[in-house]
């Protein structure tokens, strides 16, 4: 009974001190600091050490671990240059080394004492600001780590975090390499400014105006485009003779098309030549009118109407655009069901309007926000995840 209660005890210790001793942040003189501790299983191996000695306040971090170097990076939301209006993210890599007595640096998560053996917690960098953006107003910062499995130089962190510097929400992104390195956006060239190394953020996300995109489409709706050109004469006469000037009737219109004349519908009957064609009822005159000419009109034809719709110039995919989305199309918009590539996507529905190459609008991709992060082993990439709302989607998020 007497050894029950004893490891009961212990036990309840132990998990309150566990529970006290994870906090990301430490709280002192109304300043919130960056500190982290290395944890083994089932007991506290060190104490606090902070990350960032700044007097500002710092929060929210996260943290990524190099399996390659054997260090850490912690990255957070930093308020030292608050005074501009804006917060920013900033990192610094620890290393979390003991050095055996061979010399050789190896990763020992243990705080034990053993002959020839120094342990230490090494800041391998100073602070690194990771926004470049005095105005982005970042939000919790995600990091991953990738290892180069050939060259351990290459071996970089992805940060990434929700940034308003374009007056809406995306999100944004900054390579780091492990020796702390800020990188272009390509990953491997060292971003910098004359000596300086500076940040060099990418945005991840594109924010898709419901605006005019690049290129054209083309599609095969219920009727062909309509024809008019040149111009007509009727006579009372004979008001079923439709006579042309300089039109083309023959090549573009056949029987049973709908010819609008004065915003009246007839149906043609047939067609003798690109300038004579006869309707299937007569025009019908107003009182006291015996012809007409140099009249204009509209002639439409039937199609087969299809829900594939074919891209001129145009970026589908990397316009962001995503099965779900809207595509408005000679001024009726469909549901996008798939996309093939940049210039091919498949609708939910045939297409109602007329066949045709026509200009464009798509969804509002009105903000992304709340990322998340992690590198994949497997694939050897990075994946992302993030909320995205936008304006005419079924579900708006």
């Amino acid at each position: 009974m007497n050894l029950h209660r004893k490891l009961s005890w212990t036990l309840l210790l132990l998990a309150l001190a566990v529970l006290f001793s994870c906090s990301g942040q430490k709280s002192g003189s109304g300043t919130n600091s960056v500190t982290a501790k290395r944890v083994g299983a089932a007991a506290i191996l060190t104490s606090d050490i902070q990350v960032s000695t700044s007097p500002f306040d710092q929060s929210q971090p996260a943290v990524a671990f190099d399996t390659v170097n054997h260090q850490y990076m912690t990255v957070w939301t930093d308020a030292r240059n608050s005074s501009s209006g804006s917060l920013d993210i900033y990192g610094r890599i620890m290393q979390a080394r003991n050095t055996y007595a061979d010399g050789i640096p190896r990763f020992d998560n243990t705080t034990t004492t053993k002959t020839g053996i120094s342990v230490n917690w090494v800041p391998a960098s100073t602070d690194l600001k990771i926004t470049s953006s005095t105005t982005a107003s970042p939000t919790p910062p995600k990091i991953a780590f990738y290892p180069d499995p050939v060259d351990s130089t290459k071996s970089k962190y992805l940060i990434v975090w929700t940034d308003t510097r374009n007056s809406y929400s995306q999100i944004f992104g900054q390579f780091v390499r492990a020796d702390g390195t800020l990188l272009l956006r390509d990953a491997v060239t060292p971003s910098m400014s004359g000596s300086a190394n500076v940040p060099d953020n990418f945005v991840i996300t594109e924010h898709v105006g419901n605006s005019l995109p690049a290129g054209t489409v083309t599609v095969k709706g219920q009727y062909k485009s309509p024809t008019s050109n040149g111009s007509i004469s009727i006579n009372s006469t004979t008001p079923t003779q439709v006579v042309g000037t300089n039109t083309t009737f023959l090549s573009k219109i056949s029987t049973g098309d709908i010819f609008v004349i004065n915003n009246v519908a007839y149906t043609v009957a047939s067609v003798t030549d690109d300038n004579n064609l006869t309707l299937t009822s007569p025009y019908i005159f107003p009182t006291g009118v015996t012809s007409l000419s140099n009249l204009s009109y509209l002639s439409y034809s039937f199609d087969s109407a299809s829900s594939s719709v074919t891209g001129n110039g145009t970026n589908f995919t990397k316009s962001g655009l995503t099965p779900g989305d809207k595509i408005q199309i000679n001024g009726i918009y469909y549901q996008v069901a798939s996309i093939a590539t940049d210039t091919s996507l498949t609708l939910t529905s045939s297409v109602l309007g007329y066949s045709g190459t026509y200009s464009y609008t798509t969804t509002s991709h009105l903000s992304q926000s709340s990322p998340d992060l992690v590198y994949n082993p497997i694939y050897g990439n990075f994946v992302l995840s993030w909320i995205d709302t936008s304006d005419w989607d079924n579900d708006n998020t």
